[in-house]
C-alpha cells in the first residue's frame, strides 16, 4: 500500500514529528511505501519526494515563525493560503 504523510514539517521539532518519522518507518518494515508531503525548510530530513514538497512562506526557509521579520509580501501571501494553497494542490496532484 502507498501512504502519503503530509504534515508541515519533515524535521524533528518535537514529539509530533517523532511519532510521524517512527509510524513511517513501521508502516516500510511492514512492506508499505511511505511518501511523505511537506514543506521545503533547509532542517528537512533528506527525501527523494523533496521535489513536490511547497515552499515555504518566509524568507529564511527555517520554519519558524518570527513576525518582525515578516514582509508584506509574505505576510499577504500567508493570509491567501489560508483559503487555498494551489501550489500545494498542483504538488500534491503530481505527487
Amino acid at each position: 500500500m502507498k501512504i502519503v504523510i503530509a504534515h508541515y514539517k519533515y524535521y524533528i521539532q518535537g514529539g509530533p514529528e517523532r511519532y510521524m518519522l517512527k509510524f513511517m518507518q513501521l508502516a516500510e518494515e511492514h512492506g508499505h511505501t511511505v511518501i511523505p508531503f511537506s514543506i521545503n525548510y533547509n532542517k528537512n530530513l533528506p527525501s527523494e519526494y523533496a521535489g513536490f514538497f511547497v515552499s515555504a512562506n518566509n524568507e529564511n526557509n527555517t520554519g519558524r515563525f518570527d513576525a518582525s521579520k515578516l514582509s508584506l509580501k509574505s505576510a499577504v501571501r500567508g493570509v491567501s493560503r489560508i483559503f487555498h494553497n494551489k501550489e500545494a494542490y498542483e504538488q500534491l496532484k503530481r505527487l
